[in-house]
């Protein structure tokens, strides 16, 4: 039960902290007690919050409005606070909480919070039925017992449900007052917006009850799984619903925990691993949903009949980087802790004792496991318990050697000597090798530490060295490099100097790589540009130097810091046998730095003169890196991943520069081609992305060169590669570069070349949409119409008429996205997600505007908005639809404005299912995910406003003309940073054409002027 709580307090909390985009309840103005008290019951201070209320309870200078609400901050405060308890005390506080709550609605029967209250008290009875489940679940009980506790339990939750249903109606009846309200009345907003959170709460407590229900039967039974389903499907419900608010992915977590509940662990996974992905602009409200997903995806990961230790741990570090950002530290960092403790102990666990080669990662995961079981272990709560059980692992307590201290530095040298001898001879245990570094780190320590008058230094050398190397053996790289480089720049002239060198080097590098993404790291990379700088003065003739500088090429690669790349490559001389992989990384720095200045907006790219430039360079530094290093290989050597990446890179340079055939042999040479090592499976290129993105790179040539056949194995290939809740996103970056190329040669005047790339993928995007439903993915067919749609989009003016090849591919599009939905509808399973269904009808609808196909394009959108009115994407759609057939038919412009198509409610009330551009602006003007939507939709409106004042002449277009003035006034006012640069420059521009055609002198236009007029109004 303890998750439910806490789930419960995670919704109400988003609420409390606007995190809904929601308005609480109204206070004084300039009155911080609420959120001071929200903010203690959210750290479960509720015995502080208690005596604040006391204390304003008995002060006459308590404001009288917070006041009224004391009974109401007593019960919600008790109730949280009961949760903690004993049963017996438990009880006892909910009563009183019980007391205060009803004492409030009887004093205060239409205060704002009453709706609350009632909430409250069907909380108070969840909150009863779960002690008395908990109690239930209590060793020693008998089964009559405990089957009697749970009885008690379901007649708790049922009485709870009945008035959470009570509840909900009520609010759904007060809901229909504010369905035509004046968005500009803020108090009004205000007032619905409390109440929307309110039910939202409501739903969210009934929703619960379905799976307390379930709770109170026997795991895996009937009826057991049939209330989970039940929870299940209402919490998706509700997810949909809700989904545009950042508290509606708290029905979505509960989601995932039913499915998890269910056995059904890969959807749950799905779920969790949508949600659990961090970014670097979550608020704290995302946050904290990121940090639940990822506690939940772990613990499933890690269940005995799931086992997932790698996935597990991946999601761990996702996790771990994310806190490097600032402020990502929150509650939950203890619980995710041990849980990646688990993931990293358990992954040690299965690497065999018996394999030499993997004893350094085992050892690394055990190392990590400690670390986290041991932080977890500093705070109280339920995992501080399990991680000092935990750190009893045999596993764990194994690598605590103990090794008796020397007693003198003859003894400690010559012991120190003999483990370090022993512990290389062959055929070893891993635990006996360790047990003789442990011997002889301990005595090597003693040495230094005691050394005698008569001993020698290259004796004292001897023992640095070998100190230094089993510090780095054993992850103690600081201590290695710091000794490492002590012999280095002490002892230049002797054999322990060029080998301290190495260790310093090897030593910066691990600090380095251990270094999470964000992290400052220019101490370990300035050390290891010293050491190499070092290197090359005193020991020219070996590779150290050329170690090092290929390490500081790779930081400046990682950097996206090209010319720094190259100022350590000239550094490299041109027989060094470094000098093909130093090569190979500084070209990819060069690639990386075109694709990063391609991706900006065209008038802050660089020059096409330097664009040129800058893919040459990497063109030929790429050749260069595998040219050297393809000599290696024809003498016998394996393809390296350095090697198999370069020739990856440079069919992709090829594909930039529309040279399908250049890219088809890089790929496809016979010894390196990366597309080559893909198919056979070789280990090379087994890494990250790189298969997916090779196939990727191969389907885009293949096309391109119009070799159908090689382009569907090609893609047959990228399916099976790729996962597949990521297929849809890869296949319409594919289309977005095929449209990035055909503009290119359009605007480059190769109107032939770019007939000829169009027409190979047109071929081969009919071959694929013509293939059975039984040979074709969901995913595959999603990217023909995408692709089709970028055709028609390369090809499609501005404005006005489409060209006959234009309409010709959005026709195509359509006839896809047709057969999509088609399948979808005979073969339930064909769809990979919920949703997805929806997402491609709206799709098909923008086909069906584009080609003028207004009626049909609406008729579909409705069809959709009738199940699901919140579709913010589909209610966008239709807007812009009715938009568009403004051109034509200009009284639709009004219809864009205020939406249409009117339905009946079951109430009788009569509403418009399409909410325009107005009823969009008003949805989402609150919920901050959605303030560029907020911003699209106040855009168009003035512009449609506009739009339609110019069918009209006269009185009644300046009319027109003066209110799509004020509909961008009116945002100036109430958010005067108008939605950022990007919305603020739009806006502008419209409000300049808007007041000239009102005749406004130029000076006076736009919303500069305009400030300033407020400006000089408001003195």
């Amino acid at each position: 039960m303890h998750c439910w709580n806490g789930a419960a307090r995670f919704l109400a909390g988003f609420i409390a902290i606007g995190c809904l985009g929601l308005i609480s309840a109204p206070l004084p103005a300039g009155d911080n007690t609420q959120a001071f008290l929200d903010g203690l019951r959210r750290r479960e201070l509720h015995d502080i919050a208690l005596d604040l209320l006391k204390s304003l309870r008995d002060s006459p200078k308590t404001d009288k409005d917070f006041r009224e609400t004391l009974d109401y901050q007593f019960g919600v405060t008790l109730i949280g606070g009961a949760r903690q308890l004993p049963l017996e005390e438990q009880e006892k506080q909910l009563d009183e909480a019980r007391e205060y709550l009803e004492k409030f609605l009887a004093d205060h029967p239409q205060h704002p919070l009453a709706d609350s209250a009632s909430r409250n008290l069907a909380d108070l009875k969840i909150e009863r039925g779960e002690a008395l489940v908990e109690e239930a679940r209590r060793p020693g009980k008998t089964p009559a017992e405990r089957q009697l506790w749970l009885e008690r339990a379901r007649a708790m939750f049922r009485e709870a449900q009945q008035s959470l249903v009570e509840i909900e109606a009520r609010l759904v009846k007060k809901k229909q007052r504010f369905n035509k309200i004046d968005l500009n009345d803020a108090k009004l907003v205000g007032q619905r917006d409390q109440l929307v959170a309110e039910m939202m709460l409501a739903r969210f407590a009934l929703t619960k009850t379905y799976y307390d229900l379930a709770q109170t039967y026997e795991p895996g039974g009937k009826e057991n799984k049939t209330l989970l389903r039940e929870a299940r499907a209402k919490f998706a419900h509700y997810f949909w619903k809700y989904n545009r608010w950042l508290g509606g992915y708290s029905f979505r977590l509960e989601q995932a925990r039913c499915c998890k509940e269910l056995g059904e662990y890969d959807r749950a996974g799905e779920i969790l691993g949508a949600l659990a992905s961090p970014d670097p602009d979550d608020d704290e409200g995302f946050r904290q949903i990121r940090s639940a997903a990822t506690k939940m995806a772990l613990e499933i990961d890690l269940l005995p009949e799931v086992k997932k230790y790698k996935e597990a741990w991946a999601i761990f570090e996702e996790w771990e980087k994310s806190l490097r950002w600032p402020r990502r530290e929150n509650d939950a960092a203890p619980e995710i802790r041990y849980l990646g403790g688990e993931a990293a102990l358990e992954l040690a666990r299965g690497i065999g004792e018996n394999d030499p080669q993997q004893a350094r990662l085992r050892g690394a995961f055990r190392k990590r496991a400690k670390e986290l079981f041991s932080l977890a272990a500093r705070y109280p709560g339920e995992y501080q318990l399990k991680a000092r059980l935990k750190l009893t692992d045999p596993l764990l307590a194994a690598g605590q050697v103990q090794i008796e201290t020397p007693k003198s530095y003859a003894e400690a040298r010559d012991r120190a000597s003999l483990a370090w001898s022993q512990s290389w001879q062959p055929g070893l245990k891993p635990e006996q090798v360790e047990r003789m570094r442990a011997e002889a780190l301990v005595c090597l320590r003693f040495v230094l530490a005691h050394p005698s008058e008569e001993t020698k230094i290259d004796e004292l050398n001897t023992v640095r060295y070998r100190l230094a190397y089993l510090d780095w053996i054993i992850g103690e790289y600081y201590d290695a490099a710091v000794l490492g480089e002590f012999l280095a720049r002490r002892y230049t002239d002797r054999p322990e100097g060029l080998q301290g060198a190495k260790i310093a080097l090897a030593a910066y590098t691990a600090l380095l790589h251990d270094l999470p993404p964000g992290a400052d790291r220019r101490f370990e990379a300035g050390r290891i540009a010293d050491i190499a700088r070092f290197a090359a003065e005193h020991w020219p003739k070996d590779t150290l130097a050329d170690d090092a500088r290929l390490t500081l090429i790779r930081i400046a690669a990682a950097d996206n810091d090209p010319q720094k790349a190259l100022d350590f490559l000239r550094r490299i001389s041109a027989d060094s046998p470094r000098r093909g992989d130093a090569e190979l990384l500084a070209g990819q720095a060069l690639w990386r730095a075109y694709l990063e200045a391609a991706r900006l907006p065209k008038q802050q790219q660089p020059t096409t003169a330097k664009m040129t430039e800058m893919i040459s360079n990497a063109r030929q530094m790429l050749t260069d890196g595998v040219e050297r290093l393809r000599k290696g290989v024809d003498a016998g050597r394996e393809v390296s991943y350095p090697l198999a990446a370069g020739t990856l890179s440079l069919a992709q340079i090829c594909m930039e520069e529309d040279q399908g055939e250049k890219a088809v042999g890089w790929l496809d040479d016979p010894k390196i081609g990366a597309h080559t090592l893909a198919k056979a499976g070789s280990e090379a290129v087994d890494r990250g992305n790189f298969r997916v993105n090779t196939f990727k790179t191969a389907l885009r040539a293949y096309v391109a060169t119009e070799r159908l056949q090689e382009a569907e194995q090609a893609m047959d290939a990228l399916e099976k590669a790729a996962p597949a809740e990521n297929l849809t996103q890869i296949y319409i970056t594919l289309g977005r570069l095929l449209e990035k190329s055909l503009n290119r040669l359009q605007a480059e005047g190769s109107r032939a070349e770019a007939d000829r790339v169009a027409r190979g993928f047109e071929l081969f995007l009919t071959r694929i949409a013509n293939r059975p439903a039984n040979q074709i993915t969901f995913n595959a067919l999603y990217w023909v119409a995408e692709t089709f749609v970028g055709l028609g989009n390369s090809l499609a003016p501005d404005e006005g008429k489409l060209p006959p090849e234009a309409e010709k591919y959005y026709r195509k599009a359509a006839l896809v996205y047709g057969r999509i939905v088609d399948i979808c509808r005979e073969d339930k399973e064909f769809a990979p997600r919920e949703g997805a269904v929806e997402g491609i009808q709206i799709r098909l609808a923008r086909c069906l505007r584009r080609l003028g196909k207004y009626d049909d394009a609406m008729d579909l959108l409705v069809e959709i908005l009738a199940v699901r009115n919140n579709l913010i994407d589909a209610q966008r759609e239709a807007a812009y639809t009715y938009q568009d057939w403004g051109r034509e038919k200009p009284g639709y412009y009004l219809l864009a404005i205020r939406g249409g198509r009117k339905a009946k409610q079951k109430d009788g009330e009569i509403v418009y299912l399409v909410w325009g551009w107005g009823g969009i602006a008003g949805k989402v003007q609150f919920s901050e995910p959605h303030q560029d939507i907020f911003n699209e939709a106040r855009y168009n409106l003035a512009l449609c406003r506009l739009e339609y004042a110019l069918s009209l002449s006269g009185e009644k277009k300046i009319e027109q003309l003066r209110r799509a003035e004020q509909d961008i006034l009116l945002i100036q006012r109430l958010r005067p940073e108008m939605g950022g640069k990007k919305w603020y420059n739009q806006y502008d521009t419209l409000l300049r054409k808007i007041q000239g055609l009102l005749g406004m002198e130029e000076n006076q236009r736009g919303l500069e002027a305009s400030e300033k007029r407020m400006s000089a109004a408001s003195k």
